[in-house]
């Protein structure tokens, strides 16, 4: 395709509102992975994954009762995603195709998430707070601001 032109991918209108929501991170072996709300009135949401030229679209996890929240999923370098739903914090390892509850820090209403080089996970929740979690659901903890001198 020819610099400055644009294609379309894949068309998220087969059944309204079948739509993505949050962003796109890029995975192992072409694959791109994102969040989807679909057909339906109690925020059905979902995480799929498509090739980049628009084939093999999967829907690789089905969630109800997400408020319609879509967190961006996170490409970690030990080669799973990560993405929230509106409780858990999940793991998709695409080598297996097995979806892992990693934690569950309270309502989860991040849109988007971090995973550090020590495989630290940051996200904020719907109580207002910030937590960091390990990627394998130990040390889940609260991460409160210092005091404020007044």
């Amino acid at each position: 395709m020819p610099a400055g032109t644009s294609a379309i991918v894949h068309q998220f209108n087969n059944l309204f509102p079948h739509k993505p929501e949050g962003g796109l991170t890029i995975g192992n072996g072409n694959w791109l992975y994102g969040m989807v709300r679909y057909n339906g009135t109690d925020n059905q949401a979902g995480l799929f994954r498509i090739q980049r030229d628009g084939t093999g679209f999967t829907l690789l996890y089905a969630m109800t009762n997400s408020f319609g929240f879509a967190t961006t999923p996170y490409f970690h370098t030990d080669g799973k995603i990560y993405f929230c739903d509106a409780n858990d914090l999940l793991q998709y390892d695409p080598g297996t195709g097995n979806i892992s509850n990693i934690s569950s820090p309270s309502t989860i209403l991040s849109r988007s998430l971090h995973i550090d080089a020590n495989d630290w996970v940051y996200l904020t929740t719907g109580f207002g707070t910030l937590v960091k979690v390990k990627t394998d659901g130990s040390n889940l903890e609260v991460l409160t601001p210092p005091e404020q001198n007044t």
